[in-house]
């Protein structure tokens, strides 16, 4: 694995907008660049601050932005970004100190990852805003914070501890396997959308090439509109269940 750390900013220097956090008293930037070569996947673990992942067309990198943030200047020299080859697959890890996060102390990395459109990606993040768009098959592990999701070429596979979830334009199916709260939004999916597990907050689904199928649903309204195929809800606690313009059969739970 390479190591990357550059030396501290001016700063004046500017920041990457939208963290979850806009403390910054101390900050470093980290790059990194890797060859695509005949890599088929992108390893990301990005634990806390923002990730933003942009697919580009025709591209043969994986270009690495970041800032780096923290309440001190140790914890910042102890902020690291490591990349690398593990098999057919490249790697961005995220190494933060160990640090007590009370009183006030705080580090993070905001990154920008640009990739090539195609590639595949597994990403897990600890928390904060994460943004992807133009990617290629995708899944994501993530502890909290806003997850915006827009043009996957490919299936597209969620897991989430809290905070919303907005999806558009998956060009496959949608799968989310767990999530704990927070609001669903998913809107123009060519395959199958299927929800194994949701704790709270309301489902909007519309937009569906396949079928729609929610196995378990704690609390919040469900709604599905122009669905192709089937609109299927196995187990739900509590909260309503609308629907318009479904082709095929609906079974709900009675």
């Amino acid at each position: 694995m390479k190591r990357i750390l550059v030396c501290t900013l001016l700063a004046a220097a500017l920041a990457l907008p939208g963290s979850a956090d806009d403390e910054c008293e101390y900050r470093d930037e980290r790059q990194a660049v890797l060859q695509l070569d005949d890599a088929r996947q992108l390893r990301i673990d990005a634990s806390a601050g923002y990730l933003r992942v942009i697919g580009e067309d025709g591209a043969s990198e994986v270009i690495v932005d970041g800032v780096a943030c923290a309440s001190r200047a140790a914890d910042l020299e102890a902020i690291e970004l490591d990349t690398g080859r593990r098999g057919s697959s490249l790697v961005v890890e995220v190494d933060l100190p160990d640090i007590d996060w009370s009183w006030n102390r705080y580090a993070r990395l905001d990154l920008t990852v640009r990739v090539p459109s195609a590639l595949e990606l597994d990403i897990e993040d600890g928390s904060g805003w994460m943004e992807l768009n133009n990617v290629g098959p995708s899944r994501i592990e993530d502890g909290s914070g806003e997850i915006e999701v827009e043009t996957v070429h490919g299936d597209l596979v969620l897991t989430d501890g809290s905070g919303e979830i907005e999806v558009r334009d998956v060009r496959g199916k949608v799968t989310v396997d767990e999530d704990g709260s927070g609001e669903i939004r998913i809107a123009g999916v060519e395959g199958d959308v299927e929800i194994d597990e949701d704790g709270s907050g309301s489902i909007t689904i519309r937009d569906v090439g396949g079928s729609v199928r929610i196995w378990e649903d704690g609390s919040g309204s469900i709604r599905a509109v122009e669905v192709s195929g089937d609109f299927i809800v196995d187990r739900d606690g509590s909260g309503g269940i609308s629907m318009d313009g479904i082709g095929g059969r609906v079974e709900l739970p009675e």
